[in-house]
């Protein structure tokens, strides 16, 4: 039997194509996959804080949320809830734009679970002492030319009273002033939810 090495070649070449072109019909599969909406029948027989709807109308006991900008790229939601099944949860949005080492502009959205630093009862605990229910609107602030500052929105639900106010601070560049009523909230704020903020 004669041996010609030039067969064996176009046999492993023509192997190599199909091969190659199979892998490709693969990857453009999945490549393609698009993804859809899921239909949820009982999805909206009741809601809670962990969506973004009003917390207003919401089925939670209690629902703390304050949405705010510390003077950077970056919108951020907190919210806490405590509902009538005595279940504890806490969820952060970040939404906005990141830059990379060339100064390139990227979106970017992210939603993780948290939990207060002193836990979700003392949160509510010092909630309390806050006498959020009861403040209104801060409008103005005193600003210094091309310094960043803060708003911050907040809501309050707590066994059907509601409240909203929103307030401007000069942090992060501020000194802590807790004597200031509002200054005193975020200092709050911060203090239980720093290590989810970029303050180092």
């Amino acid at each position: 039997m004669c041996f010609n090495p030039f067969q064996m070649y176009l046999k492993s070449l023509a192997f190599l194509i199909v091969l190659f072109f199979s892998l490709v019909g693969c990857f453009s599969q999945k490549a393609s996959i698009r993804y859809h909406e899921a239909e949820m029948p009982f999805i909206n027989m009741g809601t809670t804080g962990e969506r973004l709807f009003p917390i207003q109308f919401n089925d939670d006991e209690s629902t703390f949320r304050v949405s705010f900008n510390i003077g950077s790229s970056i919108d951020r939601i907190i919210t806490i809830n405590f509902d009538s099944l005595d279940s504890y949860s806490g969820t952060l949005f970040e939404q906005g734009y990141v830059f990379n080492e060339q100064g390139e502009k990227i979106e970017h959205f992210k939603k993780i679970s948290i939990e207060p630093k002193s836990g979700f009862q003392n949160f509510f605990s010092r909630l309390d002492s806050l006498d959020l229910l009861e403040m209104n609107n801060r409008e103005e602030i005193s600003i210094v030319l091309h310094q960043s500052f803060s708003v911050n929105f907040v809501e309050y639900k707590n066994e059907g009273q509601y409240n909203q106010f929103y307030f401007y601070t000069q942090f992060p560049h501020e000194e802590k002033d807790d004597s200031d009523f509002y200054n005193r909230v975020q200092s709050f704020i911060i203090e239980e939810f720093e290590e989810y903020l970029p303050l180092k």
